[in-house]
This record gives structure tokens, sequence and C-alpha cells, in this order.
């Protein structure tokens, strides 16, 4: 009887919850004017900084390039021999 009695309440509970959900007014309504002008800047300020990012990793993926092509440099004009002598002694 007592789980009758919870399933009915979860129901009630459920179907109350759904009807006040359906009911709730659509959100642009409840936002106020100066809401909306908020928002367009803070878009306006992430997209700012969306692009100084990019810029950002250009940057560091030009210093990596560079890094790389000195290692590969360095290591394609070390000889293996004198590097094998250098460092057992």
């Amino acid at each position: 009887m007592l789980f009758f009695i919870l399933r009915l309440s979860m129901l009630y509970l459920l179907n109350k919850t759904d009807q006040f959900i359906e009911a709730d007014e659509p959100i642009k309504i409840k936002v106020g004017s100066d809401q909306i002008v908020k928002e367009n800047k803070d878009v306006v300020r992430l997209l700012a900084l969306l692009t100084e990012n990019k810029a950002q990793l250009a940057k560091v993926k030009a210093r990596e390039a560079l890094a790389q092509a000195d290692k590969t440099k360095i290591i394609s004009n070390t000889n293996p021999i004198k590097l094998l002598l250098t460092c057992t002694s």
C-alpha cells in the first residue's frame, strides 16, 4: 500500500513539474534590454580573445617549426662516433 502511495506522489510531482515547465514564458520575454547589450559585449570580448589566441598560436607554431628544424640540423651534423666517445669518457 505504501508503495502505491509513493508511486502516486511521484507521478503527481512529475506531472506538476511538466506543467510548470510548459507554462513557463520564453526566455526572450524575461531578458531585459540591458542584459542583451551586456551579452553582445561579452561576445565581442570573447571573439577578440579568440583572435588574440589564434595569433599567439601561430607564433608558437612558427617557433616550434624553427626549433624542430634546428634540432634536425644539429642531429644530422653530429658525428655519432664522436658523440659516443664524448658520452663514455
